[in-house]
């Protein structure tokens, strides 16, 4: 075949039975069949085998497989990071549980530390009761107990009296809006109690770690050529690697999948 040959267009025909080949599972007969109608199965296979002898139809049919493999492998790559996600999330991200201090830790002399605003509106409901200010005008028998400042971010004090420094246990949920990629896999919605709790759904983070383990052969059975499993099975062959990202994952998998284990 000349140079000029193997660089002429394919005809419409013949595009055609490119476009019905994986259609037809890859039966050139068939697929020659859809592009030339009215032939018999006789002719229809010698046709099939001529173009898929021809240079320029392989050529195109190794072009076709090479996008496929490309958009394969990119689905491997696409769900091994979802995994890859999923099982390193952190679940504090989610929500924390913070041992902050007890309303005695700080205040003055230890009494019951109020904030800037609880002082306000206590002050204010004091000296808003006509009998009080009867007997207290300026308001000076307010009880202030350990003052203002109470924070409970800040740790307990060791040697508070009322909690012996093991503070006070505080539930805190995150912003779903700041959710990093992995968190948001993490989480599977929340469920609101009657009682107006909350109960943070999760995914199951110890399965998709199983499930990565087992795509990259790090967990095999021995299973025999008849599918017996226990200990008079002939393993089968293993690969055991460790990935340190979704990227390398998803190379090891493909190699996983050429050894045919």
């Amino acid at each position: 075949m000349t140079t000029a040959t193997l660089t002429r267009p394919l005809t419409s025909k013949q595009q055609l039975f490119l476009e019905q080949l994986p259609l037809c599972n890859m039966n050139a007969a068939d697929a020659y069949s859809k592009a030339y109608p009215n032939l018999s199965r006789e002719s229809a296979a010698r046709g099939g085998y001529g173009l898929m002898q021809d240079p320029r139809v392989k050529a195109a049919l190794e072009a076709t497989r090479a996008e496929l493999r490309q958009a394969n492998q990119m689905r491997t790559q696409d769900v091994l990071q979802h995994i890859f996600e999923l099982a390193t999330a952190d679940p504090r991200e989610l929500a924390e549980v913070w041992i902050g201090p007890c309303r005695y830790c700080h205040g003055d002399g230890h009494l019951w530390q109020r904030t800037a605003g609880e002082m306000d509106r206590d002050f204010d409901a004091y000296t808003a009761n006509k009998k009080t200010m009867k007997i207290d005008p300026d308001g000076l028998m307010f009880d202030r107990k350990g003052g203002i400042g109470f924070n409970r971010r800040v740790a307990p004090h060791h040697d508070c009296p009322e909690c012996g420094g093991l503070g006070e246990r505080y539930e805190v949920l995150k912003d779903t809006r700041n959710f990093s990629p992995a968190a948001a896999r993490l989480y599977a919605g929340v469920k609101v109690g009657r009682d107006g709790s909350i109960e943070i759904k999760t995914r199951s983070q110890d399965k998709a770690l199983e499930f990565a383990g087992r795509c990259l052969g790090l967990f095999r059975d021995q299973v025999d050529i008849g599918g017996q499993r226990g200990p008079g099975a002939v393993p089968v062959p293993v690969v055991a690697f460790a990935a340190s990202s979704p990227q390398e994952a998803a190379t090891l998998y493909q190699k996983l999948l050429a050894v045919g284990v």
